[in-house]
């Protein structure tokens, strides 16, 4: 059995994505290439793909090893994407397209992009079915205010990724090509209990320089703040996996150490229109790492 949350995310599907143009998204790294150095930084915009899609193209373009290719972040199938890729040391490059995606720019640097390794992405999002425009309306300016709960969205955790984590955590078989598995465990953990404590700051929770109070992304290593929560986020751990020394025993094999990550994320809505009396569009960005639909389900009431 799963989630209740997981179903509610998965609301917010009949009211985005009826093309792939009703979800635009672009990337802003942290930092801009020097223009020097043997990786090249690549600036697609795709759309109908997956990113590992652009990968594999690239890779047997100019016969580099998938491990030489590298991006900033994971995006939509269903989408227009125009995100950051590098390659490492390819000869004789040139600019090129294929039938899905374009390199819109490229640049040299020193070093290659990194998965994470952004400001903020950035969306234009085409909202159907909007019913109740006045409470559409009120959720947006208190989401601006106050933010919404930072939950990983279906495209880490949903229910055909966290059986096939489960069941790899079962049989105890992660090696580090199953990484993303044990990640999908760990937002679980995160998401029961994001949803779970409150949403303030409590007395000896442990806070991003920013003063956000964070959860865990349990490792062999983490962080456990010195209240009542410190109890919920155990007992979430436990409620997942089972056992939970076996878990820590699977994190230090895969040398993950754990880390916090903030309970709240904070949108910057630059703006939005109706565009008839039940689609809205709205432009805004996000902290990276946070998922649009889950910013979307909150506008739209599906989690409170």
């Amino acid at each position: 059995m799963y989630p209740l949350y997981l179903e509610k995310l998965i609301k917010v599907e009949q009211h985005i994505k009826h093309k792939a143009t009703d979800f635009v998204v672009g990337e802003v790294p942290l930092y801009t290439p020097s223009g020097q150095g043997k990786h090249v930084w690549l600036f697609i915009r795709k759309i109908g793909i997956n990113t590992t899609d652009v990968v594999n193209y690239i890779s047997d373009k100019y016969k580099i090893k998938r491990k030489y290719i590298s991006f900033a972040g994971r995006k939509d199938k269903k989408s227009v994407s125009i995100q950051w890729f590098s390659i490492y040391n390819p000869q004789n490059f040139k600019k090129f397209k294929a039938a899905s995606f374009a390199v819109l720019s490229y640049r040299y640097s020193n070093f290659p992009i990194k998965l994470g390794e952004l400001a903020k992405n950035v969306f234009t999002i085409t909202v159907n079915n909007v019913e109740a425009r006045e409470h559409f309306l009120e959720n947006l300016k208190k989401t601006s205010k106050n933010g919404f709960i930072n939950l990983f969205g279906l495209q880490r955790v949903n229910s055909k990724n966290l059986r096939k984590a489960l069941e790899t955590f079962r049989e105890d078989t992660f090696s580090k090509r199953e990484m993303f598995l044990f990640s999908v465990i760990q937002s679980e953990i995160f998401n029961r209990i994001a949803i779970r404590r409150p949403k303030k700051r409590v007395e000896g929770d442990i806070l991003t320089v920013s003063g956000v109070p964070t959860a865990p992304l349990f490792g062999y290593d983490t962080r456990i703040p010195n209240n009542e929560i410190a109890k919920l986020e155990i007992g979430c751990l436990e409620e997942v996996v089972k056992e939970k020394r076996k878990f820590f025993k699977i994190a230090k094999k895969l040398n993950l150490k754990g880390q916090r990550r903030p309970l709240i994320a904070y949108p910057t809505i630059y703006a939005y229109r109706f565009l008839d009396k039940n689609r809205v569009r709205i432009i805004f960005s996000l902290p990276s790492g946070s998922y649009a639909t889950v910013f979307l389900s909150q506008l739209l009431g599906y989690i409170n």
